[in-house]
């Protein structure tokens, strides 16, 4: 379980630094309300499979 949990932030770790990057760098407000919004449900998504997949686990 902690090992699977250091390569879940050694993966999430340099995404989530170039996405705070990519929306530094954009300029229409608008764009950025999409892009967070579509992150954030993505995360909330991934988030979602692993702990289903632990569920899975603990199950068996």
């Amino acid at each position: 379980m902690k090992n699977n949990f250091v390569l879940y932030l050694l993966v999430l770790t340099p995404l989530i630094i170039s996405f705070f990057v990519f929306i530094r760098n954009l300029d229409n407000e608008q764009t950025w309300k999409i892009v967070a919004s579509t992150s954030g449900f993505l995360v909330f998504l991934f988030l979602s499979i692993i702990f289903l997949i632990q569920q899975k686990k603990k199950a068996k």
